[in-house]
């Protein structure tokens, strides 16, 4: 005797691609459209910044650095958060997704903000500019902790 017509097209690995085919391709479609409002960004940000950047005229590398991370961090952030925010992998994961995104926007404030915080005390004496700026670091990373 043989099988059932419809066992066999279930035990069939060309029926289960078949199968399967369309929740792949519309989760791969999900996947891509989530993401590419924030991939655009990010990739724009890392080729045009650090090309308009006057690198000759600059005393401090670090500080042009800062700002280019500045502007690229909220958008990593938020782009590896929405990207995984919909698997179900419980709270624990789903919590350190959303610190990942609340650490790129703390670094887009803080490490952001350190040329502005520079540019503003440039003309004070060293002894006080260091002072503001390690003030600044220091209550910026105090605000990272709380």
């Amino acid at each position: 005797r043989s099988p059932a017509p419809s066992s066999i097209s279930i035990l069939d690995p060309s029926s289960l691609i078949a199968f399967f085919y369309p929740i792949w391709l519309h989760l791969l479609s999900v996947v891509i459209k989530a993401s590419l409002p924030y991939r655009i960004p990010i990739v724009y940000i890392l080729v045009t910044v650090p090309g308009l950047m006057p690198w000759d005229h600059i005393e401090s590398r670090f500080l042009p650095w800062c700002h280019i991370v500045g502007a690229v961090s909220p958008w990593i952030g938020s782009f590896v958060y929405h990207l995984f925010m919909n698997l179900e992998r419980g709270e624990v994961v789903y919590y350190k997704l959303l610190q990942l995104d609340m650490l790129g926007i703390w670094i887009s404030q803080s490490f952001g903000a350190l040329p502005m915080v520079y540019a503003s005390v440039f003309c004070l004496p060293w002894a006080c500019r260091w002072l503001i700026l390690s003030s600044y670091c220091l209550l910026s990373i105090w605000g990272l902790y709380k």
